[in-house]
């Protein structure tokens, strides 16, 4: 599997990627490094945390849902990248969102 994401992140190019499924724990760092990236579905998998997202200057869709999240993860709220209008969260373990998930302004309600 890593070898298939550099090969995408070396690129630049792809503009969606899905890694549902996987029972994934943690991203590699080279997911957040694909500039062109507009989507990422990660669902359906064991995620904890996420890596910093600062290259990720085109994504517009994330979807966590399905990984067991007990919290929102706090580089997203605390880095986001700068595109991102859909977040999907959906059957997770969340009681509350943070109140620091407001500041990202580019988030469709």
């Amino acid at each position: 599997f890593p070898d298939i994401v550099w090969q995408f992140a070396r690129l630049g190019a792809a503009t969606t990627l899905t890694l549902s499924d996987n029972a994934f724990r943690t991203l590699p760092t080279s997911v957040a490094h694909m500039p062109s990236l507009a989507t990422l579905v990660v669902s359906h998998n064991s995620l904890a945390q996420l890596p910093p997202m600062t290259g990720m200057r085109a994504l517009i869709t994330l979807d966590l849902s399905r990984n067991g999240l007990k919290a929102v993860p706090e580089v997203l709220c605390r880095d986001p990248p700068p595109c991102l209008q859909d977040l999907f969260l959906g059957f997770n373990q969340l009681r509350t969102l943070p109140p620091s998930i407001g500041a990202i302004s580019s988030l469709r309600l």
